[in-house]
């Protein structure tokens, strides 16, 4: 017997989205890990040197916020303009500190 395209062979199946039981005991598991050793990271975090404090920062965030996919623009001068004038003030802050100090420079940056 052959299925329609876009048809469950089990229809009242495992919902869309749901996880695996093993998956998410491994998930609880280390999560109860993290938890339970939070003033620790920190602690470890704290005795790195600023540029490698950066990096582990960095390498946590995308754990908690999603990566942003980069986006190719071939716009003209004016429509340059009026995407700029559509961005938030952070957004613009962040651009003039990266022309300001370059890519490379914001490693250095205490403030980030």
């Amino acid at each position: 017997m052959k299925f329609q395209k876009g048809k469950s062979g089990n229809p009242t199946g495992r919902p869309k989205g749901a996880k695996n039981k093993v998956t998410s005991r491994i998930q609880d598991a280390i999560t109860s890990i993290i938890e339970e050793n939070i003033p620790r990271l920190q602690d470890d975090l704290d005795s790195l040197e600023p540029n490698e404090r950066i990096k582990a920062m960095a390498g946590l965030i995308s754990y908690v916020i999603p990566k942003q996919q980069a986006v190719k623009s071939e716009i003209s001068d004016d429509r340059e303009q009026i995407v700029i004038a559509n961005m938030s003030s952070a957004s613009i802050a962040t651009l003039e500190t990266i022309k300001r100090i370059g890519l490379n420079g914001l490693a250095g940056e205490q403030d980030i």
